[in-house]
């Protein structure tokens, strides 16, 4: 049977309406803003013969919710037509088929134990991670403390009951007054006062052993003065007294093990210690009892008492047997209660990661975006052409998926600085220009003004002096910055120096346009699958799996060369004349060594698959780059040999700005750095 809602709102353009089809019941609900509907339904096979199904408007009221039930069965089904209706009532016949929320969620449960949970056939417990452990066993305290103190005053009015007996029943009237007191009042006492210490705040994170300790201890106060007991009832004690004595006892185990087992709320390996405990002690309890320990009999007031051991033996039998099948019943009843805790738990973790999404509080990328407008005047001079960065911002929204994603574009100092510490990335990225302030030192990444002109103000000092703000406040989240501008290999060394645990790409010389985004394209793509990919909250809570920024790096290398583009510095090109340098620009990653001041630089190796590293500092002071050897661009070494110190000043070449050709526009080549006289013309 199919049905069809259809429902046109009041003052709404269009209709909308939801169809069910399927041979099983289904209910749905649907959303509208009208207070009520009247929705007809009609079969599926007439739905073609009668038209759109009639709506009738009951009130042009707003804010409602209609809902819609169809409860459909099929008269066909062979397991409808031989199950009587009260067998389906009772849940006594299953249905053929498994619903398929039933098989997602069985496949689910076996997923969670098979890779993450790793629960112990045992004891049941989580060995996969012992937070997860941490959180259940909080969770049971909090939920059932105070139930379990509850079911501790229901015992200990049971045992209230067996000493108010024992005190007035006239059978025990020759019983001393000391002996009905500790085989009642005092076990009572003893439930009583550990019912009552469960609600003082220093014995409550101390409630388990307490429960196991209460619940032994009068057991043993118990069972251990109740031959006695009969034999100051029955004089003389004949052997079936003492079994019958025996018998109670074992009664008395099973009741002290179930009250254990069933309504402590305690887990299971405690449970199976608590409970052979009590097994132990009972047995030792027979063994004294019927000489099993050496003597013949049991004295008692004077009196050789022999026991049936046929009569013992099969009541130690029973309490074996029937602890086994207690203990596998707790065992099975504390796992479901730990799955039903772990659904719960992940889906929580679910629900609050999605909340923090939501309210932005999960970015994992910042993306700074900054390119200053030039005069006309200035780009002639100087030959720069604006930064393409909407493509690159573009491409960025698209790999990486929204809820991790926050954008800054046309970025002043003062925007990012409040991005940075407000959503506590993880990675950062800067796109833009960057410029050499008067005198040799570091170059300084070009924010722009209020007035889209570029900011002189701002300093490297001052860059680094955020990203170290942000890495306390946040403590440790961060853990990538991307300089995506000309030589920033200097700053990205001032950044380690200060920032050791970070990874920091930068290009060591300047860099065309196009080939800048070529690899910030396979950077960000890498890191949107890995986002992706982490559809699963860590029970860490720490939501989405940290990208893994090497791998985004080697992506983005091998996009720059599959694109046509080589590394290498085309600086000494442009000077030579060449308007089509051979190579585009060199992007290394740096990463702490083992060592203090130890820095490592990564590149893509010559196979195009993997990374190769090379010693920037030694810790000594000196710098060495080997990087340099066999003909390779030494530049950026030389600029990394001055920001440590150990140099008189970068080259001259560095900043600068020639004209010529791009590789996609044979007009101009469009680099992200300016010289000194590029930024005093900005003025």
């Amino acid at each position: 049977v199919g049905c069809v809602c259809a429902q046109r709102c009041a003052g709404s353009r269009g209709l909308c309406g939801v169809v069910l089809t399927g041979s099983r019941p289904t209910r749905t609900q649907s959303w509208c803003t009208m207070e009520s509907v009247q929705v007809e339904m009609r079969p599926s096979g007439a739905l073609a013969r009668a038209g759109p199904p009639v709506v009738s408007h009951a009130s042009t009221m707003h804010s409602c919710r209609t809902m819609v039930s169809a409860a459909a069965t099929d008269p066909s089904d062979p397991a409808q037509e031989s199950a009587p209706w009260f067998w389906r009532r009772l849940h006594l016949v299953d249905p053929p088929e498994l619903d398929e929320e039933v098989v997602v969620l069985l496949q689910n449960s076996r997923r969670e134990q098979r890779r993450g949970l790793r629960q112990s056939t045992l004891s049941n417990r989580f060995k996969g991670n012992a937070r997860l452990e941490s959180c259940y066993q909080q969770y049971t305290t909090q939920l059932q403390r105070r139930k379990a103190q509850r079911r501790l005053f229901m015992c200990g009015a049971v045992l209230l009951y067996e000493s108010l007996y024992l005190l007035f029943a006239p059978e025990h009237k020759h019983s001393s007054l000391a002996l009905k007191v500790t085989h009642g009042l005092i076990p009572c006492a003893l439930v009583l006062s550990a019912a009552a210490s469960l609600s003082a705040p220093r014995a409550a994170r101390y409630w388990r052993p307490v429960v196991m300790l209460t619940a032994v201890i009068a057991f043993n106060m118990v069972v251990f003065t109740m031959l006695q007991i009969a034999a100051d009832a029955s004089e003389p004690l004949t052997v079936a007294d003492a079994d019958e004595v025996a018998l109670y006892q074992l009664a008395w185990l099973f009741l002290f093990e179930m009250a254990i087992a069933l309504n402590t709320a305690l887990d299971f390996l405690l449970v199976a210690s608590t409970c052979l405990t009590l097994h132990a002690c009972y047995i030792g309890l027979l063994a004294t009892q019927c000489g099993w320990l050496g003597a013949d009999a049991f004295l008692i007031r004077g009196l050789h008492v022999t026991c049936a051991r046929t009569t013992i033996s099969h009541a130690a039998g029973l309490a074996t047997i029937g602890g086994m099948l207690l203990l596998l019943g707790a065992r099975r009843i504390n796992r479901f209660e730990r799955l039903s805790f772990v659904r719960s738990f992940f889906l929580q973790e679910r629900l609050l990661e999605e909340g923090r999404k939501i309210a932005g509080q999960r970015i994992e990328l910042l993306g700074i975006f900054s390119d200053p407008k030039m005069t006309r005047r200035q780009t002639l001079e100087l030959g720069l052409q604006p930064l393409r960065l909407g493509q690159e911002l573009k491409f960025l929204v698209r790999a990486i998926p929204r809820v991790y994603l926050e954008l800054v574009p046309a970025a002043t100092f003062s925007d990012a600085r409040a991005s940075v510490l407000k959503q506590k990335p993880r990675i950062v990225i800067f796109s833009g220009h960057t410029f050499a302030q008067s005198g040799p030192g570091v170059h300084t990444l070009a924010f722009e003004q209020d007035n889209s002109r570029m900011d002189l103000q701002s300093t490297p000092e001052q860059f680094v002096a955020m990203l170290v703000e942000a890495c306390e406040q946040d403590k440790g989240r961060l853990s990538c910055v991307f300089l995506n501008a000309c030589l920033t290999l200097s700053l990205a060394l001032e950044i380690m120096r200060r920032l050791p645990q970070l990874t920091v790409i930068a290009w060591s010389t300047i860099t065309e346009d196009s080939a800048a985004r070529y690899f910030s394209t396979g950077f960000a793509d890498a890191i949107g699958e890995d986002l992706s990919a982490s559809t699963s909250v860590g029970i860490d809570g720490a939501g989405c799996c940290a990208p893994d920024v090497r791998r985004a790096f080697t992506r983005g290398c091998q996009v720059f060369c599959n694109t046509g583009c080589h590394f290498g510095d085309p600086q000494p090109h442009l000077d030579a004349g060449e308007t089509l340098p051979p190579v585009q620009g060199t992007v290394l990653m740096l990463t702490a060594g083992p060592a203090p001041g130890l820095l490592f630089a990564w590149r893509l190796a010559e196979d195009g698959q993997e990374l190769e590293a090379e010693v920037l500092d030694d810790g000594s002071g000196a710098s060495h780059f080997p990087l340099a050897a066999g003909g390779r661009s030494s530049a950026e070494f030389a600029m990394a040999q001055f920001a440590f110190g150990s140099g008189s000043g970068p080259p001259s070449n560095f900043g600068a700005a020639e004209s010529g050709s791009r590789r996609d526009e044979p007009r101009s080549q469009t680099v992200r750095a300016l010289s000194p006289r590029a930024a005093a013309a900005m003025v």
